[in-house]
């Protein structure tokens, strides 16, 4: 049984939108904030380490400048990732870290003021 990442994360957010509208929370838009939060964090971590084994996996100095380097990742993503799944890996790292931002304001600007 094999399901993709994507089915995994809309499904979850369906559900905190369920959650957040049934009233678990006093104030839905702060739980709503946080879950996009930790699953956009979760999606950009998980993405991320499998991008830096990759890097390293490929050569040392590559791995280092993968770590080390600013905006590296980037270029090793779109330049030097062949490895399977590369279009949901992307998705995964680039909409982790949008769902995390979005989370971030939801949960500062709406949820707590």
């Amino acid at each position: 049984m094999n399901i993709p990442a994507g089915k995994i994360i809309i499904g979850l957010l369906i559900l905190m939108v369920i959650i957040a509208g049934l009233g678990f929370s006093d104030n839905p838009t702060t739980f709503l904030g946080l879950m996009l939060l930790i699953v956009g964090g979760l999606a950009f971590c998980i993405s991320h380490i499998i991008l830096g084994m990759a890097a390293f996996a490929q050569d040392r100095a590559t791995g280092l400048l993968f770590i080390f380097v600013p905006l590296y990742d980037v270029i090793f993503v779109f330049n030097q990732y062949h490895g399977d799944h590369k279009v949901a890996i992307i998705v995964s790292w680039f909409g982790g870290a949008l769902l995390a931002v979005i989370g971030s304001f939801t949960f500062i600007f709406w949820g707590l003021f």
